[in-house]
């Protein structure tokens, strides 16, 4: 991914709820196995990286 590609995801991270969070997370997981190329293996484990921290953040300042 490009930088204004990361820019967009970072946007979208702060923006969407905590259900959508979710499920692109879902959807990452599923789709990891089968990713090859280790440059969109390495994006695609960092957005995982990225969105975990968001919504522990997220559980963590609501106290759930």
């Amino acid at each position: 991914m490009n930088r204004e590609d990361w820019r967009g995801f970072y946007r979208w991270l702060k923006t969407a709820r905590l259900e959508e969070l979710r499920e692109k997370l879902q959807k990452i997981e599923a789709i990891l196995s089968v990713l090859k190329d280790r440059f969109v293996r390495a994006d695609a484990l960092k957005m995982r990286r990225e969105i975990e921290a968001e919504i522990l953040g997220r559980v963590d300042q609501s106290g759930d």
